[in-house]
């Protein structure tokens, strides 16, 4: 199931964060950039030395796609990862197929260059600031 190398390297069973929470799901939680990941996968992490954050590469080895994650909280199953939908649209995942989880050490980003969607954003009077305090739900 996993592999003991300097990274951390296992296969799960991927599910929606939806079939954890059912109607209950927080809005945060599907559309939030982090998974739910078997308890003991933070044991294993600490063995291993991994750095902190904890961050996966996730990765669908039938179509090669990929994608990367934190983790917002690691429950009891031991076999079962939950991913946001939009993760497992992504990464053309469906519930219950085989998904691997890989450690990886990401670089702190230096640049981000975004664009608004309308010109509306032209008529705040501080765009700066609004950018850097406003919270995107």
């Amino acid at each position: 199931m996993f592999s003991f190398s300097r990274d951390f390297c296992a296969r799960y069973s991927c599910y929606s964060v939806a079939k954890l929470f059912g109607p209950n799901v927080r809005t945060e939680v599907d559309k939030g950039g982090q998974i739910i990941a078997p308890v003991f996968v933070l044991e294993l992490l600490c063995a291993l030395s991994v750095t902190f954050p904890i961050m996966f590469k996730l990765i669908n080895r039938s179509n090669n796609r990929v994608t990367h994650c934190g983790v917002l909280e690691f429950a009891e199953e031991s076999d079962v990862c939950y991913l946001p939908s939009w993760m497992m649209k992504s990464l053309q995942l469906e519930e219950g197929s085989d998904v691997w989880v890989q450690s990886v050490k990401l670089n702190p980003g230096t640049y981000c260059r975004i664009q608004p969607l309308s010109p509306d954003f032209l008529s705040i009077t501080n765009p700066a600031a609004a950018s850097n305090t406003h919270r995107c739900s």
